[in-house]
């Protein structure tokens, strides 16, 4: 018979024998053949439909029950989450002769690094303006240096200052050269004038 199996454990045990005035029954069992199913086919995507993660395959023949929902499909992907709000209606079925698609859907996960490193970034930004700022020679001819400040802030451990190479004298020091310059102008006016003089007599 097309489609199905003769059970060779299940012959009858009266296929021969002798007719009587009574009724008998022979009878052979047979075993419906198996008819491969198309597949089911388990996709996960992104809540835009977009594919995440290769899809799995159930196959299997006709009448045969299927089960994605075990943890074998229904997979954890990193950087997603699954939406159990949409879950698919078909994770459990049965084969048949036309495919059939079961479909997770996932949330991606809110990505925290990059808020993190703007927010340790802002303060580092404004600590690298002052030193960009303060770093050289100050209006009184200082020279200020700030290496490897820390992550907050800016140790006065860190810092050092030196005198400038060119940094102006103090006012003491300015005052006295400044009398030194008028003595020794008067001075050599006054010996110029004594040579012309002398000079001049001589003449």
């Amino acid at each position: 018979i097309p489609g199905y199996t003769l059970d060779e454990k299940k012959l009858p045990t009266n296929a021969t024998g002798t007719l009587t005035d009574k009724a008998q029954i022979v009878t052979y069992v047979y075993s419906k053949d198996a008819v491969a199913a198309e597949d089911v086919t388990v996709k996960y995507v992104d809540e835009s439909g977009n594919s995440i993660h290769d899809s799995q395959t159930i196959k299997g023949n006709i009448g045969d029950e299927y089960d994605a929902s075990t943890p074998e499909y229904k997979l954890t992907i990193p950087g997603y989450t699954l939406d159990e709000k949409k879950l698919p209606t078909n994770a459990t079925g049965t084969l048949i002769d036309e495919s059939q698609i079961v479909t997770y859907v996932y949330s991606k996960d809110a990505d925290t690094s990059e808020e993190t490193v703007n927010d340790e970034g802002s303060d580092d930004g404004e600590v690298g303006k002052d030193v960009a700022d303060n770093n050289g020679s100050n209006d009184e001819g200082v020279l200020i240096n700030v290496s490897n400040p820390s992550d907050d802030s800016i140790s006065t451990d860190d810092a050092y200052t030196e005198t400038g190479k060119n940094s102006l004298p103090e006012t003491g020091e300015n005052r006295f050269l400044a009398l030194f310059s008028s003595i020794l102008g008067v001075l050599l006016v006054g010996f110029s004038i004594v040579v012309y003089t002398f000079k001049s007599k001589k003449r």
